[in-house]
């Protein structure tokens, strides 16, 4: 006879074992769950998180000032947890050129006239890029 369980049998025990499963509480939070509701009253009234830390800290329960905040947004607020904050994207030089529109088209071939000069003023010039970095003076110009 075959006494191994089944595929079938192995699945079903995996997914009732899926559907009960609740991720355990960080230590730091079975330790602040007996006080939920007075923490909350306290945070309500505007005590400090570290007013609280100290209130808790007579009862034997020690916690930083981070942990209690993030138990109170998480737990009693229950808000999600923050995402760390990324600086912004900031486009290399090199990037900024590849961007820029290509130069005319130059195939050797000059045309008959010479084209007309312009006048250009100050403001009409196109400063390069600035790279990344401080700004030194040139010591010939001082």
């Amino acid at each position: 006879m075959n006494t191994e369980p089944s595929t079938v049998e192995h699945q079903r025990v995996v997914a009732e074992a899926a559907a009960s499963y609740t991720p355990p509480e960080p230590q730091s939070y079975t330790l602040l769950m007996p006080h939920r509701e007075s923490i909350a009253t306290l945070r309500r009234k505007g005590a400090s998180y570290r007013t609280i830390a100290n209130i808790l800290h007579t009862v034997q329960a020690k916690v930083s000032l981070d942990t209690l905040s993030r138990f109170y947004r998480e737990v009693i607020e229950q808000r999600p947890a923050r995402k760390s904050r990324r600086r912004s994207f900031i486009r290399n030089l090199s990037e900024q050129i590849e961007a820029a529109p290509p130069p005319p088209d130059r195939t050797g071939v000059r045309p008959s006239t010479p084209p007309a000069k312009k006048d250009l003023k100050a403001s009409d010039t196109t400063m390069p890029a600035r790279s990344k970095g401080p700004r030194i003076a040139d010591p010939s110009s001082i």
